[in-house]
Order: C-alpha cells, then sequence, then structure tokens
C-alpha cells in the first residue's frame, strides 16, 4: 500500500498527463480544422490582377463607423506595387 503523500503525487501526475494528451488532441483537431476550412477557401478564391489606368471600385471604411465600409468609386489604378498592392485614385 502506497502512502498518502506517493498517492496524491501518483494522482496528480495521471491528471497532468491526461491533461497534456487532451491538450494535443484539441491541437491537432484544431490544426486540421484550420487546413480544411484554408482549402475550401482557396478552391473558390482567384487571383485578381489589374493593369495601369484599369477602373476598379474600392472597399473603404465608413469614418466613424469602424465595422461598417462601403464601396467607392470608379477609381483607377495608378501603380502597381508587390504582388497584391496597387497605388489608385479616386475620379472626382
Amino acid at each position: 500500500m502506497l502512502s498518502q503523500p506517493v498517492q496524491q503525487k501518483h494522482a496528480q501526475t495521471q491528471a497532468t498527463t491526461c491533461c497534456q494528451v487532451s491538450s494535443d488532441i484539441v491541437n491537432d483537431h484544431t490544426t486540421q480544422s484550420r487546413m480544411k476550412s484554408k482549402l475550401r477557401y482557396d478552391r473558390r478564391a482567384s487571383q485578381r490582377n489589374f493593369a495601369l489606368n484599369d477602373k476598379v471600385l474600392v472597399l473603404l471604411l465608413i469614418p466613424g463607423q469602424p465595422l461598417q465600409a462601403r464601396f467607392h468609386g470608379p477609381c483607377v489604378v495608378q501603380k502597381h506595387s508587390g504582388t497584391e498592392d496597387y497605388v489608385i485614385r479616386l475620379i472626382p
């Protein structure tokens, strides 16, 4: 028969191991779920490329209402910088 402190230490070790295993399972499931979501999104996503002087619509935040946005346009593409960045000019 084990003494009381040894039994408590054994129970504590068992609980810690159980928590670690549970945490690993949750992390694995979360990673798999993220990968599936990304694959689903990427399947429907398309790469957009604009040439200079193309007319585009731009989604801009509404001042004073940070959770709302509106499309503004037409805007003209003035410069292409980087793979997905554009400099645009609003047409008055």
